[in-house]
Parts: structure tokens; sequence; C-alpha cells
């Protein structure tokens, strides 16, 4: 923190009332910057503890879906943020978001035609997803298969065997990290001896 000489500063009341306007911006300044560094190693924390609790352990994909921001404000204040990323989120929410845990998510089940990653995910699945090479079709039997529409139905049975290579399946998932109780109980002891005004919004 930054050291204020205490006394008189100054010949004039008005030199010591720019003496105390100086020094207290530069300790508001240096009040953020402890403030975003503590809230900066909850996150750090929090995405350690996230990866733990994920069975089998957090992969590339989700073992980055926690990061910090912050936003200096012109009145003095800051703003500082935990966030899990908007692609982890969509991932992640059946099991950090309490309000996800009673609604049954998609899992994709993948049948031996698919090419897996190390981690047993569809590889590219995704980005395969979003460029069409990889659709999602409903059966005659009501079942929802994933195909890849670079194998030409009208080839041979065993291509359009190869052509499924996931099948969807609805099911709930328990919630095992429930990020906004979290966020707040690690961030109110990060801060507990720190003598402010403090606001926490969850969205």
């Amino acid at each position: 923190m930054a050291g204020i000489t205490a006394g008189w500063q100054g010949q004039t009341p008005r030199e010591a009332g720019q003496f105390i306007i100086r020094n207290g911006i530069q300790f508001g300044n240096a009040f953020n910057k402890e403030l975003s560094n503590r809230i900066r190693k909850v996150s750090q924390e929090m995405q350690v503890e996230l990866n733990a609790d994920i069975k089998g352990g957090g992969v590339a994909f989700s073992g980055k879906a926690i990061f910090f921001t912050f936003t200096r404000n012109s009145n003095g204040t800051a703003d500082n943020h935990i966030i899990v990323k908007q692609n982890q989120a969509k991932y992640l929410r059946y099991v950090i978001d309490t309000k996800y845990s009673n609604i049954a998510g998609q899992d994709i089940v993948p049948t031996s035609s698919a090419k897996l990653t190390q981690q047993g995910n569809i590889r590219s699945l995704r980005t395969k997803l979003a460029s069409g090479a990889y659709k999602k079709v409903q059966g005659n039997n009501g079942k929802t298969y994933l195909i890849d529409t670079s194998i030409k139905t009208k080839a041979s049975k065993r291509n359009r065997m190869l052509r499924v290579i996931g099948i969807v399946e609805k099911k709930k998932r328990k919630n095992i990290f429930d990020f906004y109780k979290r966020a707040k109980d690690k961030s109110e002891a990060a801060i507990q001896d720190m003598r402010g005004s403090f606001r926490y919004t969850f969205r």
C-alpha cells in the first residue's frame, strides 16, 4: 500500500487540500490494486478446485474456464469480475450452476466410428457442429444421432454405420461446483481484513 505522511503539509489550506486529494487518489489506487490482486488469486484457486472436483480431472477445454478481469471507474471505484468463459459456460453450466441442476442436458455418447481425443471426447466436435460437417438427426426409432455428413448415405451399409459417430442422450447432471456460492464465500474470506464498501452482483 502507498505510504501517506501524517501532519500538516503545505503553507496554506489550499495546499493542504491538494495534498489530501493527491494522496487520497494514490491510496485509492493502491487499495484497488490490492483488491484486484486478491480476487485474481480467488479466481485462480477456483479453477484449481473445479479441475479437482470434475470426475477424472479437468480437460484442457474446462481447465481454462475461469478467468479474472477488472475495470477502473472514473469515480475511483473498481469492478472485479470472476467469469466463466462463454463457450465453457455452455459446456459446464449443468455442473456449476444450481439453476440448471434439475434440467436435463445433452450428452453425446460416441460410437465405435468416432475419432476420439485422448480424453475420450469426439475430436473437433464443436468446430464440425458449427460448420455443419456433423449434424444431429432423429431416427425412425425416436433416438437422435450425430452423423458425419462427409460419408454419403448412398454407399454401402457399412458406410451408413460409419456415418453415425454418436448417440445423443438427455441426462441430468449433478451439480458438483456451486460457482456463485464459492465465488462469494472465497471473495469474502479474501478481503475480510480490507476496510471498504463492497457490493456483490451475480449474472
